[in-house]
């Protein structure tokens, strides 16, 4: 296999509340131990619970936020030691699409100018008319027909759907290698949420763009990382890495199992077929005060006493990784 377009390696996220006084400060440990590879060309869906992570590992992928340890690895060079956040090529080889699309563009600028900014980065020296037909190609590649239409509109006066797409074009512009979109469809109404879907399919398949898409919604990332993978997240920690369609037939993690079988069947018949999971409770891990094992301990209804502060490893399962300590996965049979 080439080598992975980026890579993850022991990342820990440690994040700091002040307070007036020493005493009142706390500390949350909100990533551990996270290690992932992102392949040239793949999706990778990231999902898991809000609050688990996802978006502040997207942050750490694209230089908006440093961990405080671990390394982050671009086409084979230290974003920290030796490219350097502000390097040229990392800052426009990754992009960040956001969640909310009118937050992340300037409402009292027009689609031109927000256009014009990325496109003079990438490109220096460019003229006037060299950058309007930049702008038309992008707008046109990305959906967004008659391109001279959208142009000299502001943000307030494009629905969610179209700003999302303006969004892409923006990243676009500066030809980039990896784009994590983090819950790009959430804000968007559901009957539109496959077309920008279909796009990003598009651009990968066109392009050899990687992707890598945060959800918490399993029917999307089931659709989009169809020949790709899925990293399942709790708590701050990877609890299962695999290719989709394994993941579906056998999830091999109890907290994956939990995620499935909450996904809701609209057969009654089928659905009254499906094992439930028996969680113990719905106390969370205290972030403030991590232990040192898994996450998943106070729900998990297979738990062992060792796996409240045992450090848990992966373990390699017919080319899948999972983090739990025990020696076969639990039976889990999903009907649809």
């Amino acid at each position: 296999m080439n080598e992975p377009l980026m890579q993850l390696r022991d990342i820990d996220m440690v994040f700091q509340k002040k307070g007036k006084f020493l005493e009142q400060e706390r500390s949350f440990h909100v990533l551990k131990q996270i290690n992932l590879t992102i392949q040239e060309g793949e999706i990778l869906a990231l999902v898991g619970e809000s609050g688990c992570g996802k978006t502040t590992l997207g942050k750490i992928i694209t230089g908006l936020l440093r961990p405080t340890k671990g390394e982050v690895i671009f086409e084979g060079k230290s974003v920290y030691h030796a490219l350097g956040i502000g390097d040229k090529e990392y800052k426009a080889g990754v992009q960040f699409i956001q969640q909310d699309s009118y937050a992340a563009l300037n409402p009292v600028k027009t689609i031109y100018q927000s256009l014009a900014v990325a496109i003079k980065v990438a490109e220096k020296g460019i003229s006037r008319l060299e950058m309007e037909k930049k702008m038309v190609d992008l707008l046109g590649e990305v959906g967004l027909l008659p391109a001279e239409m959208f142009l000299n509109k502001y943000p307030h006066q494009m629905s969610g759907g179209q700003r999302q797409r303006v969004l892409m074009a923006r990243a676009l512009a500066l030809h980039p290698k990896l784009i994590v979109a983090d819950e790009p469809v959430s804000m968007i109404d559901v009957s539109l949420r496959i077309s920008i879907l279909n796009l990003m399919m598009k651009l990968n398949k066109d392009k050899k763009i990687s992707f890598v898409y945060i959800t918490h919604d399993l029917s999307t990332a089931r659709y989009i990382a169809s020949e790709g993978r899925i990293a399942v997240m709790y708590l701050g920690e990877i609890m299962e890495l695999s290719p989709l369609e394994p993941l579906l037939e056998k999830p091999l993690h109890p907290y994956t199992q939990a995620l499935l079988s909450a996904v809701p069947i609209p057969d009654p018949e089928i659905a009254s077929k499906q094992g439930e999971i028996p969680i113990k409770g719905m106390n969370l891990l205290d972030l403030e005060h991590r232990n040192r094992g898994c996450p998943f301990f106070q729900r998990c209804p297979y738990a062992k006493a060792e796996c409240e502060n045992t450090p848990i490893p992966y373990k390699f399962y017919e080319g899948r990784e999972v983090k739990c300590l025990l020696d076969e996965p639990p039976i889990f049979k999903k009907y649809y």
